[in-house]
């Protein structure tokens, strides 16, 4: 799926269903480091948006579990993805999708967006 199927407030049809969304999402392939707890766990982010992120990751995480995001690839810019509070609102069998406690500014994310990478 490439960045021009996404549509502003929703999300790539899915069984001919468009899902509602607040924030349009995007694919980004990058590491992370989920902090629960006291534990860390390395996940990799497969899709992003202002509002939340899909990450794969294992062992799973808990539905309403209160973790802490940080994106490896945004270490060359502190502060923009780094300790991201979320809450796990689903789970998949390979990993989760949580909702930042607050969202992120556009800018945020404009390195990880695959439009935005330099070749």
């Amino acid at each position: 799926m490439n960045i021009a199927e996404y549509q502003p407030g929703g999300a790539p049809s899915c069984g001919g269903v468009i899902e509602n969304r607040c924030y349009t999402r995007y694919p980004v392939n990058v590491a992370a480091t989920i902090w629960r707890e006291e534990a860390t766990m390395p996940a990799q982010v497969v899709n992003m948006s202002l509002g939340g992120a899909l990450l794969k990751i294992y062992p799973r995480l808990s539905l309403n579990e209160v973790v802490t995001v940080c994106i490896h690839e945004s270490a060359r810019v502190p502060g923009n993805l780094t300790n991201l509070p979320a809450t796990v609102v689903r789970t998949t069998e390979s990993g989760c999708a949580v909702r930042f406690d607050r969202m992120l500014l556009q800018r945020g994310l404009g390195d990880l967006l695959p439009l935005n990478r330099t070749r």
